[in-house]
C-alpha cells in the first residue's frame, strides 16, 4: 500500500481576526448555562482507586475494570453491573500492570497485553479474561515488551498491536496478536517510532494511525500513517496533519470520518479538533474550540452520533489539576455544547458506553482542596453520564455484605547475605513489614529470625511492602475472610546501599569507595549500607551481592 492522499486544510487568511475575536468567543460560552439537559451522577465507588486502568465493555452487559496504579500496581480486576450499580471483585491478572491495553475479541475473551509492571519494567507478558470463568489465564507473549501502545481489533479477529515505549526507547514495531494460535507474530514496521499513539479501524479496513512521541523532527508533516492488513505495511498519510505527542482521542463517527481531539506537543495543547476523512484522505482542521484545552481527556461515541468528551488537564492548558467539564461533539454543527459537569475534575479516567446508552466514567486523577491549594490523588469514584437528561434510577437494593472477623497476618522476611545468628540490628530484625488498605495501615519489625505477626487485622483486600535498609522492598496482595493469613517467606534482594529503591552504578560506587573499610554499623559515613553483610568489613562478598541485583528496582514481587 502506498499510502492514501492527506491534506491539512486551515485559513490563515481569518487566521488574525479569529484571534482578536477568540477571548470574546470564549467569554460568552463560559456565561452560557449549560444547554443540554443530560446529568452526570455519582454511583460509587471502585473497590480500589485507580489510574492507567482499562475499561471494557462485555458481551453481557457488564463493565470489565482491570489493573491500573494508585500507591502501587495492581493486578486486580473487578465488574461494574448496571443492574445493580455496584462493583464486585472478579479474578486478578497473573501480572500487576498499568497503562496496559484491553480488547474485547470477537470470541467474548478480553485480551491484556504489555504495560508498566511492578519493578517498573515494561511487560511482555499477555493474559485472557473469560466472562464465564471469571479468571484471567496466560497467553503468548508479546514479541516487543511495551507499554502506551496501540491495540485494535481487525477484521479478521486478529489484533493490531504497535508502538509503544519499551523501556528504553520509542518503538515503531507492530505485532499481531492471533487469537486461535494464541501466539504474536512481527508485522510490517510503522514508518515512525510512537510512544502515546491512537489508532482506530476505518470502515475500510485499514487502520489509522495518529500522533504519539516520536524519535525524529516533529516539524516533518506526515505524522500520521495507515495500516493495511491485506499487505500486512504501514505508509504514511501524503501531505500535512496534525502534530500531536499525546494526551488525544481518536473517535470513529457515523459517516465514517475520525475525529480527533485535544492533545498536547511541547509548544501547546491544541483546542480545535481535526476531522480526518477516509473518502478524501485529508485531514481538515475544525472552527469550533473546546471551551477548555483538552490532554488525557475521554472520549466517547454516544448512540445518538455525538461524542462525548469529559475532563483531562494540561499545564500548558493552565489546568495541571485538570478539569471537570463535559462537552458534547455534534457532527451535524461541527461544533462544541458544554453539557452537565463530572462531580469532580478527572485526568487519565476512562468512560465507557453501556448497553443502555449511558457512559460510566471511572477513577483517574483528581484534584482535592486543601488549606495548602490542594494535591493531585487517584480516586476510586464513578459517574455515569446519561445524555437523556434522566437520573439514573437508584441501586437496587444488596444485603449487607458479612464482615468477616478479624485475623492474623504474619510471615517471615530473610534479609540476602543477613543471618538469624547475627546480633540485633544486624540480624533479620532490622526488616520491617507494612500492612494497609484503603481503611487500614499497619507497621511492624521482624525478629532476629525474620518472624513478624499483626493480630487483629480486619478483613479485606491488603497490600503488603517488605523492607530493609540497604535492600529493595517486596510488595504483594492479598485478602483477609476471617481466618489467619501466613504470608509465604520473601527474601530482600541486597545492593541498594544509598536506599534509593533500585540497584545501580551508584551503589557499586559506594562500595568500591569503602573497600577495605570497616565501617560501624555497617554504614560509611554518608549513611550508605555499604558492607552488606555487615560481617565488619567491606570486601568482594559486599561487591559481589551488588553486582548480582545490578538493575533490579523495587518493590520486587513477594
Amino acid at each position: 500500500m502506498k499510502g492514501s492522499i492527506g491534506v491539512l486544510t486551515r485559513n490563515p487568511g481569518v487566521a488574525f481576526a479569529m484571534l482578536a475575536i477568540g477571548g470574546i468567543l470564549l467569554l460568552l460560552l463560559l456565561l452560557q448555562p449549560s444547554r443540554t439537559s443530560a446529568t452526570s451522577t455519582i454511583v460509587g465507588n471502585m473497590t480500589s482507586a485507580r489510574a492507567g486502568h482499562t475499561a471494557t465493555l462485555l458481551p453481557n452487559g457488564k463493565a470489565l475494570i482491570a489493573g491500573g496504579m494508585a500507591n502501587s500496581f495492581l493486578a486486580s480486576a473487578e465488574l461494574y453491573d448496571p443492574a445493580t450499580q455496584s462493583f464486585t471483585a472478579t479474578g486478578s491478572m497473573a501480572t500487576a500492570r498499568a497503562v496496559h491495553t484491553a480488547t474485547l475479541l470477537k470470541s467474548g475473551l478480553v485480551l491484556i497485553t504489555g504495560g508498566v509492571g511492578l519493578d517498573g519494567g515494561r511487560l511482555a507478558s499477555a493474559e485472557l479474561y473469560d466472562p464465564v470463568s471469571g479468571t484471567f489465564s496466560p497467553t503468548g507473549n508479546l514479541v516487543v515488551a511495551r507499554s502506551y501502545h496501540s491495540a485494535t481489533l481487525l477484521p479478521d479477529g486478529t489484533v493490531l498491536i504497535a508502538g509503544g515505549y519499551t523501556g528504553e526507547v520509542v518503538n515503531a514495531a507492530a505485532e499481531i496478536y492471533d487469537p486461535v494460535t494464541e501466539t504474536f507474530v512481527t508485522t510490517g514496521t510503522m514508518t515512525r517510532a510512537r510512544n502515546q499513539l491512537r489508532a482506530v479501524l476505518l470502515p475500510n479496513g485499514l487502520v489509522l494511525i495518529v500522533g504519539g512521541y516520536w524519535n525524529s523532527d516533529p516539524a516533518v508533516p506526515d505524522f500520521s500513517e495507515l495500516y493495511d492488513s491485506t499487505s500486512g505495511e504501514f505508509a504514511a498519510t501524503i501531505g500535512a496533519s496534525p502534530v500531536i505527542e499525546y494526551g488525544h482521542t481518536t473517535t470513529l463517527l457515523g459517516e465514517g470520518q475520525v475525529l480527533i481531539v485535544g492533545g498536547q506537543t511541547h509548544h501547546h495543547d491544541y483546542d480545535r479538533p481535526f476531522l480526518y476523512d477516509p473518502a478524501t484522505g485529508s485531514f481538515i482542521e475544525g472552527t469550533s474550540a473546546l471551551s477548555s484545552r483538552a490532554v488525557d481527556h475521554s472520549a466517547t461515541l454516544l448512540p445518538d452520533g455525538r461524542v462525548l468528551i469529559s475532563g483531562g488537564g494540561g499545564s500548558l492548558a493552565g489546568a495541571p489539576q485538570g478539569t471537570s467539564r463535559i462537552e458534547i461533539y455534534d457532527p451535524k454543527t461541527s461544533s462544541f455544547e458544554l453539557a452537565a459537569s463530572l462531580s469532580r475534575p478527572r485526568v487519565g479516567h476512562t468512560a465507557t458506553l453501556l448497553q443502555d446508552g449511558k457512559v460510566l466514567m471511572a477513577g483517574g486523577v483528581t484534584w482535592v482542596e486543601d488549606p495548602s491549594g490542594g494535591y493531585n490523588t487517584t480516586t476510586a469514584s464513578v459517574e455515569l453520564y446519561d445524555a437523556s437528561g434522566e437520573p439514573p434510577p437508584p441501586p437496587t437494593p444488596t444485603p449487607t455484605p458479612t464482615i468477616p472477623a478479624p485475623a492474623q497476618v504474619s510471615g517471615t522476611v530473610m534479609l540476602q547475605m543477613r543471618s538469624p545468628s547475627q546480633p540485633p540490628g544486624v540480624a533479620y530484625s532490622t526488616a520491617s513489614v507494612r500492612v494497609f488498605s484503603e481503611s487500614f495501615d499497619t507497621t511492624v519489625g521482624a525478629s532476629l529470625n525474620g518472624g513478624f505477626a499483626i493480630p487483629d487485622v480486619p478483613g479485606g483486600a491488603y497490600t503488603a511492602v517488605a523492607s530493609a535498609p540497604g535492600y529493595l522492598s517486596a510488595q504483594r496482595s492479598f485478602a483477609l475472610t476471617g481466618t489467619d493469613v501466613t504470608l509465604p517467606g520473601v527474601q530482600l534482594a541486597a545492593g541498594d546501599v544509598n536506599n534509593s529503591g533500585a540497584v545501580n552504578i551508584n551503589d557499586i560506587t559506594a562500595i568500591v569507595a569503602s573497600f577495605g573499610a570497616s565501617p560501624p554499623a555497617c554504614v560509611d559515613a554518608v549513611g550508605r549500607y555499604v558492607d552488606i553483610d555487615c560481617n565488619g568489613f567491606v570486601n568482594i562478598n559486599d561487591i559481589t551481592a551488588a553486582a548480582a541485583n545490578f538493575g533490579r528496582a523495587g518493590p520486587t514481587e513477594w
